[in-house]
This record gives structure tokens, sequence and C-alpha cells, in this order.
């Protein structure tokens, strides 16, 4: 009985120092992803989140998961980017490669941001569903804002109909990918 709880006690305490590495890692990418684009670089946030990635697929016994749920969430956010910056809700610092497609560096973050999905499920708990729409409406406005504070990126002036889009947009991503996240989780987990 002691050797099962130990076992089980260890399995959580490594679950939580991964989620809490996770979560610090990208706050990192973020940043730097954030800054280096309000100084006109791509460069700094895109390497940072390719070394988060590398880090976390080294660290995770599904890495075949984790760079699936990434690349789609790097797809999606070059969707959404590029919509946004299009619809004129949204204008970029450090735009490489143009001015007409969402930077390499936000693609990035979404790239890294794709790495958190599953400790965000995980965290989540009962009634997921409404707390990741909720999440999502909440924190992606707030990311956006952030990243216009720190001069990574404009909000069209007034800023509440790109607020709401994102929001809305947001509030939609988050659970779709945490779906796909537990799609991917269960084909995994099932017998070949």
């Amino acid at each position: 009985m002691t050797g099962a709880m130990n076992g089980r006690f260890a399995s959580t305490t490594f679950r939580t120092t991964r989620n809490l590495f996770i979560a610090v890692g990208f706050q990192l990418v973020w940043l730097s992803a954030a800054f280096g684009a309000a100084h006109g670089s791509a460069l700094i946030g895109t390497l940072t989140a390719l070394v988060f990635i590398a880090a976390v697929v080294a660290s995770s016994t599904s890495a075949t998961r984790v760079l699936a749920i990434s690349t789609v969430s790097a797809m999606t956010g070059l969707v959404v980017e590029t919509g946004l910056l299009a619809a004129g809700l949204v204008h970029y610092e450090a735009s490489w490669p143009s001015h007409a497609v969402a930077p390499v560096w936000i693609v990035a973050l979404w790239f890294g941001f794709g790495a958190t999905i599953s400790p965000l499920v995980a965290l989540t708990g009962r009634d997921r569903w409404i707390r990741l729409v909720m999440l999502g409406a909440l924190a992606g406005p707030a990311a956006y804002w952030a990243g216009a504070r720190i001069s990574a990126l404009q909000v069209e002036d007034p800023g509440w109909p790109a607020y709401l889009t994102i929001a809305i947009i947001w509030g939609i991503v988050l659970p779709v990918l945490a779906a796909l996240d537990g799609r991917l989780r269960r084909r995994q987990a099932a017998p070949t």
C-alpha cells in the first residue's frame, strides 16, 4: 500500500513540477516574443519558442501529441492573426516576413502556447468547457492588451471591437484546442 501511495505521490509531484515548468516557460516565451517584437526583432521570440517546445517535447512521455497540438495551434494562430491583421483590428511590430500575414514571432508564440494546452486542461477540472471558454475569453484580450502596452502590437482605436473579437475567438479556440488534445490523448492511450 505504501509503495503504491509513494508512486502516486511521485507521479503527481512530477506532473505538478512539469506543469509549473511549462507555465513559467511559456511566460518567458511570451515576454521574449513581445519585448523582442517591441524592439523590432522577430528572432528572439521565435528562437525562445523553439527552445521551449524542444524542452517540453524532451521532457514529455507523449512528444508526438505535444508536437501535434502545438503545430495545430501554430496553424490556428497563423489564420487568426492574419485575419485580425486583414480586418485592421491589430497591427504588429517586427512584421517579418510580410505586413500582409501574421509575423513569425506571433505564430511561434501560438506554437509555444500549444504546449500549454494539456496542463491547462488538467487545471480546469470539472465543468472544464465553461472554464476554458471563460479563460480564453478573458485571457486572450488581456494578452493583447499587455502586448499593446509594451508596443509589440497596436489595437485599433477604439479598441472595444478588436477586444470583443479577440474574446470571441479565444473563447472558441481554447476549448477546441483542448478537445483536440483530449482526442489525441485518448487515441494515444487506445490499445493498438
